[in-house]
Protein backbone atom coordinates (compact mmCIF):
# COMPACT_ATOMS: atom_id res chain seq x y z
CA UNK A 1 0.00 0.00 0.00
CA UNK A 2 1.46 3.40 -1.10
CA UNK A 3 -1.63 5.57 -0.98
CA UNK A 4 -2.90 7.40 1.97
CA UNK A 5 -6.29 6.26 3.60
CA UNK A 6 -9.59 8.48 2.84
CA UNK A 7 -9.76 8.80 6.52
CA UNK A 8 -7.00 11.10 6.38
CA UNK A 9 -8.28 13.49 3.96
CA UNK A 10 -8.79 16.72 5.46
CA UNK A 11 -5.99 16.07 7.64
CA UNK A 12 -3.36 16.80 5.68
CA UNK A 13 -0.92 19.53 5.56
CA UNK A 14 -1.22 21.39 2.61
CA UNK A 15 1.76 23.83 2.89
CA UNK A 16 4.54 21.37 2.11
CA UNK A 17 5.33 17.88 0.48
CA UNK A 18 6.07 14.58 2.88
CA UNK A 19 8.07 11.92 1.95
CA UNK A 20 7.70 8.56 2.59
CA UNK A 21 11.39 6.60 2.68
CA UNK A 22 11.66 2.91 2.38
CA UNK A 23 14.26 0.79 4.48
CA UNK A 24 14.61 -2.82 5.07
CA UNK A 25 15.43 -3.63 8.90
CA UNK A 26 16.06 -6.64 10.62
CA UNK A 27 13.63 -8.23 12.74
CA UNK A 28 13.97 -8.36 16.63
CA UNK A 29 12.29 -8.69 19.50
CA UNK A 30 9.44 -6.50 20.57
CA UNK A 31 7.33 -5.52 23.34
CA UNK A 32 3.46 -4.41 22.33
CA UNK A 33 1.09 -1.41 22.83
CA UNK A 34 -2.06 -0.66 21.16
CA UNK A 35 -1.72 -3.33 18.46
CA UNK A 36 1.81 -2.14 17.49
CA UNK A 37 4.97 -3.41 19.08
CA UNK A 38 7.94 -1.64 19.63
CA UNK A 39 11.97 -1.54 19.74
CA UNK A 40 14.24 1.06 21.12
CA UNK A 41 17.51 0.44 18.90
CA UNK A 42 20.13 -0.44 21.35
CA UNK A 43 22.84 1.34 19.19
CA UNK A 44 21.23 4.56 19.56
CA UNK A 45 21.06 5.34 15.86
CA UNK A 46 17.54 4.46 15.36
CA UNK A 47 15.33 6.23 17.94
CA UNK A 48 12.66 3.52 17.90
CA UNK A 49 10.77 1.15 15.75
CA UNK A 50 7.13 0.26 15.77
CA UNK A 51 5.91 -2.80 13.67
CA UNK A 52 2.46 -4.13 13.80
CA UNK A 53 1.41 -7.06 15.36
CA UNK A 54 -1.10 -7.93 12.73
CA UNK A 55 2.05 -8.29 10.09
CA UNK A 56 5.24 -7.89 11.21
CA UNK A 57 6.61 -6.79 7.68
CA UNK A 58 5.12 -3.51 8.11
CA UNK A 59 7.15 -1.25 9.80
CA UNK A 60 7.79 2.20 10.98
CA UNK A 61 11.21 3.74 12.71
CA UNK A 62 12.93 7.46 13.97
CA UNK A 63 16.16 8.57 13.92
CA UNK A 64 14.61 11.78 15.80
CA UNK A 65 14.76 11.98 19.76
CA UNK A 66 11.27 14.15 19.15
CA UNK A 67 9.87 11.75 16.47
CA UNK A 68 9.08 14.85 14.04
CA UNK A 69 10.24 12.51 11.02
CA UNK A 70 8.82 9.08 10.63
CA UNK A 71 10.03 6.52 7.72
CA UNK A 72 7.29 3.49 6.55
CA UNK A 73 8.62 0.51 4.92
CA UNK A 74 5.12 -1.14 4.13
CA UNK A 75 4.58 -3.15 1.23
CA UNK A 76 1.55 -4.99 -0.72
CA UNK A 77 -0.12 -6.64 1.93
CA UNK A 78 0.05 -3.85 4.26
CA UNK A 79 -3.95 -2.90 5.41
CA UNK A 80 -5.59 0.49 6.05
CA UNK A 81 -6.13 -0.41 9.33
CA UNK A 82 -2.22 -1.32 9.75
CA UNK A 83 -1.28 2.15 8.29
CA UNK A 84 -3.74 3.72 10.22
CA UNK A 85 -2.30 2.38 13.21
CA UNK A 86 1.03 2.92 12.23
CA UNK A 87 0.74 6.40 11.54
CA UNK A 88 -0.97 6.95 15.24
CA UNK A 89 1.75 6.01 17.22
CA UNK A 90 3.78 8.24 15.35
CA UNK A 91 1.73 11.19 15.38
CA UNK A 92 1.26 10.44 18.98
CA UNK A 93 4.96 9.97 19.75
CA UNK A 94 5.51 13.52 18.25
CA UNK A 95 2.48 16.06 19.93
CA UNK A 96 2.47 14.10 23.34
CA UNK A 97 5.52 15.84 24.40
CA UNK A 98 3.39 19.58 23.27
CA UNK A 99 0.82 19.42 26.46
CA UNK A 100 -1.22 16.91 24.07
CA UNK A 101 -2.74 13.58 25.26
CA UNK A 102 -5.27 11.08 23.57
CA UNK A 103 -7.84 9.48 25.16
CA UNK A 104 -11.16 7.47 24.00
CA UNK A 105 -13.55 9.15 23.93
CA UNK A 106 -16.05 10.88 21.43
CA UNK A 107 -16.83 14.43 21.79
CA UNK A 108 -18.97 17.39 21.01
CA UNK A 109 -19.05 21.00 20.07
CA UNK A 110 -21.47 22.79 21.44
CA UNK A 111 -22.35 26.60 22.01
CA UNK A 112 -18.15 26.67 21.49
CA UNK A 113 -17.24 24.45 24.31
CA UNK A 114 -16.35 20.56 23.90
CA UNK A 115 -17.44 17.82 26.38
CA UNK A 116 -16.07 14.96 26.07
CA UNK A 117 -17.77 11.56 26.70
CA UNK A 118 -15.65 8.73 27.20
CA UNK A 119 -16.52 4.81 28.42
CA UNK A 120 -15.52 1.31 27.66
CA UNK A 121 -16.10 0.33 24.14
CA UNK A 122 -20.13 -0.96 23.48
CA UNK A 123 -21.28 1.76 26.50
CA UNK A 124 -22.20 4.37 23.99
CA UNK A 125 -19.83 6.85 23.44
CA UNK A 126 -21.27 8.03 20.00
CA UNK A 127 -24.64 7.50 20.94
CA UNK A 128 -24.59 10.43 23.83
CA UNK A 129 -22.82 12.48 20.95
CA UNK A 130 -25.49 11.32 18.30
CA UNK A 131 -28.28 12.48 20.71
CA UNK A 132 -26.64 15.73 21.44
CA UNK A 133 -26.06 16.03 17.66
CA UNK A 134 -30.06 15.14 17.36
CA UNK A 135 -31.29 17.59 20.76
CA UNK A 136 -29.02 20.60 20.68
CA UNK A 137 -27.44 20.94 17.24
CA UNK A 138 -24.16 19.58 18.58
CA UNK A 139 -21.42 19.23 15.90
CA UNK A 140 -19.83 15.70 16.71
CA UNK A 141 -16.06 16.10 16.77
CA UNK A 142 -15.02 12.56 17.11
CA UNK A 143 -16.89 9.07 17.84
CA UNK A 144 -14.02 7.13 19.27
CA UNK A 145 -10.38 8.70 19.56
CA UNK A 146 -9.92 12.39 20.97
CA UNK A 147 -7.05 14.47 21.46
CA UNK A 148 -6.90 16.95 24.41
CA UNK A 149 -4.69 19.78 23.83
CA UNK A 150 -3.70 22.50 25.60
CA UNK A 151 -4.20 25.83 23.22
CA UNK A 152 -3.46 29.08 24.33
CA UNK A 153 -7.23 29.95 25.33
CA UNK A 154 -7.00 26.79 27.38
CA UNK A 155 -7.18 22.92 27.12
CA UNK A 156 -9.32 21.93 23.53
CA UNK A 157 -11.08 18.65 22.88
CA UNK A 158 -9.82 18.14 18.88
CA UNK A 159 -11.16 15.75 16.48
CA UNK A 160 -8.81 13.15 14.51
CA UNK A 161 -9.15 11.03 11.63
CA UNK A 162 -8.45 7.86 14.46
CA UNK A 163 -12.39 7.30 14.85
CA UNK A 164 -13.00 3.64 15.23
CA UNK A 165 -15.96 2.15 13.79
CA UNK A 166 -17.63 5.64 13.98
CA UNK A 167 -18.21 8.24 11.48
CA UNK A 168 -17.00 11.21 12.60
CA UNK A 169 -13.64 12.47 12.54
CA UNK A 170 -13.60 16.43 12.31
CA UNK A 171 -10.40 18.36 12.26
CA UNK A 172 -11.63 20.78 14.72
CA UNK A 173 -11.52 22.02 18.70
CA UNK A 174 -13.10 23.28 21.17
CA UNK A 175 -12.32 24.46 24.36
CA UNK A 176 -12.88 21.81 26.79
CA UNK A 177 -15.80 21.95 29.44
CA UNK A 178 -16.02 18.56 30.62
CA UNK A 179 -15.52 15.18 30.34
CA UNK A 180 -18.38 12.83 31.21
CA UNK A 181 -17.41 9.17 31.52
CA UNK A 182 -20.62 7.01 30.73
CA UNK A 183 -22.09 3.99 32.12
CA UNK A 184 -25.67 2.11 30.61
CA UNK A 185 -28.37 2.24 33.22
CA UNK A 186 -32.23 2.75 33.86
CA UNK A 187 -32.40 5.71 35.52
CA UNK A 188 -30.28 8.74 34.54
CA UNK A 189 -27.90 9.85 37.44
CA UNK A 190 -25.15 12.50 37.56
CA UNK A 191 -22.43 13.03 40.00
CA UNK A 192 -19.57 15.40 39.21
CA UNK A 193 -16.08 13.33 40.09
CA UNK A 194 -13.72 14.63 42.45
CA UNK A 195 -9.65 12.65 44.25
CA UNK A 196 -9.06 9.20 43.57
CA UNK A 197 -12.73 8.51 41.64
CA UNK A 198 -11.15 10.98 38.75
CA UNK A 199 -8.09 8.63 38.55
CA UNK A 200 -10.33 5.46 38.42
CA UNK A 201 -12.42 6.55 36.39
CA UNK A 202 -10.87 8.05 33.59
CA UNK A 203 -7.50 6.84 33.67
CA UNK A 204 -7.96 3.43 32.26
CA UNK A 205 -8.99 5.45 29.29
CA UNK A 206 -6.25 7.60 28.18
CA UNK A 207 -3.92 5.96 26.29
CA UNK A 208 -0.28 6.49 27.14
CA UNK A 209 2.69 6.18 25.02
CA UNK A 210 4.74 3.38 27.13
CA UNK A 211 7.18 2.77 24.33
CA UNK A 212 9.36 6.11 25.39
CA UNK A 213 9.33 7.40 28.91
CA UNK A 214 9.84 11.17 28.09
CA UNK A 215 6.43 10.92 25.96
CA UNK A 216 4.70 8.90 29.11
CA UNK A 217 5.97 11.84 31.52
CA UNK A 218 4.66 14.41 29.48
CA UNK A 219 1.35 12.44 29.01
CA UNK A 220 1.06 12.20 33.06
CA UNK A 221 1.92 15.62 33.50
CA UNK A 222 -0.27 17.17 31.38
CA UNK A 223 -3.02 14.47 32.70
CA UNK A 224 -2.82 16.58 36.04
CA UNK A 225 -3.45 19.67 34.62
CA UNK A 226 -6.66 18.38 33.03
CA UNK A 227 -7.68 16.74 36.05
CA UNK A 228 -7.26 20.03 37.51
CA UNK A 229 -9.09 22.71 34.87
CA UNK A 230 -11.74 20.63 33.98
CA UNK A 231 -14.94 19.20 35.29
CA UNK A 232 -14.99 15.29 35.40
CA UNK A 233 -18.86 14.10 35.67
CA UNK A 234 -19.80 10.08 36.27
CA UNK A 235 -23.22 10.15 34.06
CA UNK A 236 -25.06 6.99 34.33
CA UNK A 237 -27.83 7.26 31.45
CA UNK A 238 -30.02 5.63 29.29
CA UNK A 239 -29.59 6.62 25.44
CA UNK A 240 -32.24 8.89 24.91
CA UNK A 241 -32.99 13.02 25.29
CA UNK A 242 -33.89 12.94 29.01
CA UNK A 243 -29.83 12.09 29.57
CA UNK A 244 -28.88 15.22 27.22
CA UNK A 245 -31.31 17.08 29.20
CA UNK A 246 -29.83 16.52 33.05
CA UNK A 247 -26.15 16.84 31.60
CA UNK A 248 -26.41 20.13 29.72
CA UNK A 249 -28.52 21.48 33.20
CA UNK A 250 -25.98 20.38 35.30
CA UNK A 251 -22.52 21.74 32.85
CA UNK A 252 -24.98 24.96 31.14
CA UNK A 253 -22.48 28.32 32.58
Amino acid sequence: MTVMPDMFEGFLCQDKEENIAVRFEKDLEDKGCYGISYLADQNKKIKNVFFSQKDRKQMMYTFEDDYSNFHLQIDDDCTKEILSELLMIGFYSNVSSQSTLLIHASAVSHQEKAVAFTASSGVGKTTQAELWAKHKGAKILNGDKVFLKRENDGIHAWGSPWSGSSLYAENESAPLKAIVVLEQAEENRIQKLEGLDVLAYVVPHVFFPNWDINCEQAVLTFLDQVFEETDIYLLKCRPDETAVELLASVIKE
